[in-house]
């Protein structure tokens, strides 16, 4: 019985070793996102109009106006 527990034993590390794994991939996304963060350029956006897609029922889509340092201007939004 007493080589039995032993056989088993390794299967009480699993649960560990893969909290350890999921530990390390989630610091490094959170630094990859922080650097992200550091190096992104904000910018304010204006809501210029809204659409209505009927597709899914109505749903309105808004599309944003915004500028960037270079003074370009984009407008995002699903068209």
């Amino acid at each position: 019985m007493g080589s039995n527990k032993k056989k088993t034993m390794w299967q009480y590390y699993i649960i560990p070793g893969a909290g350890i794994a999921l530990f390390i991939f989630a610091f490094l996304s959170l630094r990859n996102t922080l650097r992200f963060l550091k190096k992104a350029e904000k910018a304010t956006a204006t809501v210029t109009s809204l659409r209505i897609d009927d597709s899914d029922g109505e749903v309105y889509i808004p599309l944003f106006t915004f500028r960037t340092r270079n003074n370009v201007e984009y407008t995002s939004g699903r068209h």
